[in-house]
């Protein structure tokens, strides 16, 4: 057995160039993932086969596709037979016992990436491609599977730049599988991919139930679902084929979590299938490759039943009829690269219009086993003898999944609308519910939810399944990076957290505060001549995970409960993967010790502040002339995709401190100098003092805790005067320090820096 490190490695430098692969944020990725998919994945399920519709495709043609597959491969299935048994054999080799784990896996991707992983996929383009054409009509093929490296453009696309998401990465799997009419396939346009392991020991199913995480493989899956659920719009699931050796499954992943379809071979399955001796039978891997390639539709691939895409000469013809405001229709980009594909939704609750969204998402959630909140910006959509027609102003479209179990984010609207004095920094719903589609009787109307995606059977009492949910608010609104200037900015947050306040007064903590929740209001009306009030300039949105105290709002728990059947607690008690960046440090230390604590309204705060830092930063980065540094400064700061890592982070770096860090390069300082006027650098320096206190305040609660664990309540009374006895960030000194900076601005314009645009 092979027990030097440079019987794999030439030099220590390749050994350490393979360390940082295997040590790289992916893999500090899959720790996340590992949390999210925790009782989450269902193995050797045949429903998978079912779903794909793999024996609808007529015998006789399987038969001979499979009889010139076998024929006419088989120098390539030779080929890979070989591939596979060598590099087994040089794994097998391998002193499992001298090695640290960490080691082992850069022995293992080394050997995965010598020639192998070429090799294989090499053979499997050209097999996939053969299965893909085999038959008696080859223009019938709707689909290929293409190699990733292939393709023209990045991961994500540049048409969807619009819609910021942190913590983005580029990944790449083997293939794609991709429309063949697409003139320039991307990776937004993919219907599914296939991913190529070497090895065919990757211990894909578990040894027992209690094996606490994924394989690696899984979660290297499972990583590139999420993305393709982030980016590919309305698509409900993601079809993964994993080959590992000779062996294939099919990985279908949703937003409750991952089903795999029982192994199979590539090249043969003859010991299961009842074949003679001597004959190969991979039959189910013809079905399946030519299902994807050829049979399924986008809806049967993953694409939302309740959206149709709308084609530009669709759009084109929408704008023709004059019903659409002139300001509207000056965003409805036609030609590229401008260009973003357009989506007629409908059936949203009990309302029967029709929308239609415009451009990129304004924010795009990057969880996969969580909520999938995404948000647009829409128009409605009308129809009549000539045809359909937009009509009107913007609107903001939000889209998650939520659970029946829990209130909806209409039922919180519903609740809000009772509240006398509400401020204008709450919008009032125009409609919701959750979406609807025409079942297999064209009559008959289902929710989408993940049990009627999975062909389950319904059983919310005991096993509520997610749903698919939709509000739409009549309100013209943009990401707060996009602000025009710094007064705006300012005036936007204030309300955003006058209105936090307000509902917090009123027995509701909103809980998912990031960039998608806090939102310019772009249609504001204006206000009375004589007023003393400050313009709004931004709102609060998303409601879809708040706690409600049904208490303070006059209804019991109890009787919402019986009236409804439903809790006014939220799903998810993890921070959304997408959220991570702007939650509170306290919650993200809790999640990492396994603790539960309450969410309270000061950590909806930190997180406001945080955002506020970030869109400093971001409109920074979108202002021409940027510095690099400057860039590379916004991902160190909130790039990170793990709770460690963000903990770790915000050790080192607050996200509110930016603007003085001393390390800082000249050509940085001077160009957030001309852009950044020093009232909006006090009001980030004075809410990162704030959060410094509440770092302090927090830190000597748990050093309290643990002397009381360590050393019992003898101690309890002589600490209890050093700990703090009220709100360490109170709604008042948030609302103070961003006064502060309005009245300046207010009182000297000639500080107020512009817009990036």
């Amino acid at each position: 057995m092979a027990t030097d490190l440079f019987d794999y490695f030439d030099s220590v430098e390749e050994y350490e160039h393979y360390l940082q692969i295997v040590q790289s944020p992916n893999w500090q990725t899959e720790l996340l993932l590992t949390r999210e998919l925790q009782d989450s994945i269902k193995y050797d399920d045949p429903s998978v086969f079912k779903r794909l519709r793999i024996d609808e495709e007529d015998e006789a043609t399987v038969e001979r596709c499979h009889e010139r597959y076998q024929a006419e491969q088989a120098e390539n299935i030779d080929t890979l037979l070989r591939v596979v048994a060598t590099a087994e054999e040089e794994l097998r080799a391998v002193d499992r016992d001298f090695f640290d784990e960490v080691a082992l896996r850069a022995i293992r991707r080394r050997l995965e990436r010598v020639d192998f992983q070429k090799y294989m996929c090499e053979q499997l383009q050209r097999i996939l491609t053969f299965l893909t054409d085999s038959g008696d009509d080859t223009s019938r093929a709707l689909r290929e599977f293409q190699r990733a490296v292939d393709l023209p453009s990045s991961w994500p696309p540049v048409r969807a730049a619009g819609a910021c998401t942190p913590g983005n990465t580029n990944i790449c799997p083997d293939f794609t599988l991709t429309d063949r009419n697409e003139d320039r396939p991307i990776w937004g346009c993919c219907a599914g991919f296939a991913k190529v392991k070497v090895f065919m020991d990757e211990d894909i199913v578990p040894a027992n139930d209690s094996t606490p995480t994924a394989a690696p493989a899984i979660l290297e899956c499972a990583d590139y679902a999420r993305y393709h659920m982030s980016l590919r719009p309305f698509w409900n699931f993601s079809i993964t084929l994993l080959i590992s050796g000779t062996v294939f499954r099919v990985m279908i992943a949703d937003r409750s979590g991952i089903v795999f379809s029982p192994a199979r071979s590539i090249i043969d399955d003859a010991a299961t299938s009842g074949c003679k001796p001597g004959q190969r039978d991979a039959r189910t891997f013809v079905r399946v490759v030519r299902a994807l390639t050829r049979h399924l539709t986008d809806y049967q691939l993953g694409q939302d039943p309740s959206v149709v895409p709308l084609s530009r000469d669709d759009l084109r013809l929408c704008l023709q009829l004059p019903s659409v405001s002139s300001s509207a229709q000056q965003q409805v980009c036609l030609e590229r690269p401008e260009y973003y594909p357009s989506y007629r939704i409908s059936h949203i609750g009990d309302d029967a219009r029709q929308w239609c969204t415009v451009g990129p998402p304004i924010w795009t959630s990057l969880s996969l086993v969580g909520r999938g909140t995404v948000v647009w910006k829409v128009l409605e959509l009308t129809e009549s003898g000539r045809g359909f027609a937009l009509k009107g102003d913007f609107h903001l479209l939000r889209s998650y999944w939520r659970n029946p179990l829990s209130l909806s984010e209409t039922e919180v609207y519903a609740l809000i609308d009772q509240l006398e004095g509400c401020p204008r920094g709450i919008p009032r719903l125009l409609c919701g519910g959750d979406v609807c589609c025409h079942d297999a009787d064209p009559q008959t109307w289902s929710k989408v939810t993940v049990a009627r995606i999975r062909g389950e059977i319904e059983c919310p009492r005991v096993h509520p399944s997610k749903t698919l949910h939709r509000t739409v608010i009549p309100r013209v609104a943009e990401p707060l990076w996009k602000y025009r200037d710094e007064l705006e900015l300012l005036c936007a947050v204030y309300s955003i957290v006058e209105a936090h306040q307000y509902i917090c007064e009123h027995g509701i903590l909103h809980g998912n505060v990031n960039p998608g929740t806090m939102l310019l209001w772009r249609d504001e009306p204006a206000i009375p001549a004589g007023s003393n009030d400050w313009p709004i300039r931004g709102f609060l949105a998303d409601f879809g995970m708040a706690e409600i105290d049904g208490s303070m709002l006059g209804i019991s728990d109890a009787c919402m409960q019986a009236a409804n059947g439903i809790s006014s607690r939220p799903i998810d008690s993890v921070p959304a993967m997408d959220a991570l960046q702007f939650t509170a440090l306290e919650l993200l230390r809790a999640v990492n010790a396994e603790w539960l604590i309450p969410h309270t309204a000061a950590h909806d705060l930190e997180s406001i502040a945080y955002v506020l830092g970030h869109t400093v930063w971001q409109h920074l980065v979108d202002t021409p002339g940027c510095p690099v540094s400057l860039k590379e400064g916004l991902q160190t700061c909130f790039g990170e995709t793990t709770v460690q890592g963000i903990i770790a982070q915000r050790t080192n770096i607050q996200p509110l401190y930016w603007v003085y860090m001393h390390d800082t390069d000249k050509q940085s300082l001077l160009f957030t100098a001309e852009h950044v006027s020093m009232a909006l650098a006090d009001v980030l320096n004075g809410l990162g003092e704030e959060l410094e206190k509440v770092k302090t305040a927090n830190k000597k609660k748990r050093h309290h805790e643990a002397l009381v664990a360590m050393y019992g309540d003898a101690i309890q009374s002589n600490m209890d005067d050093e700990l703090p006895h009220q709100d360490t960030f109170p709604h008042k000194t948030f609302l103070n320090i961003l006064k502060k900076g309005i009245s300046t601005l207010e009182h000297h314009p000639e500080m107020m820096k512009g817009s990036s645009k």
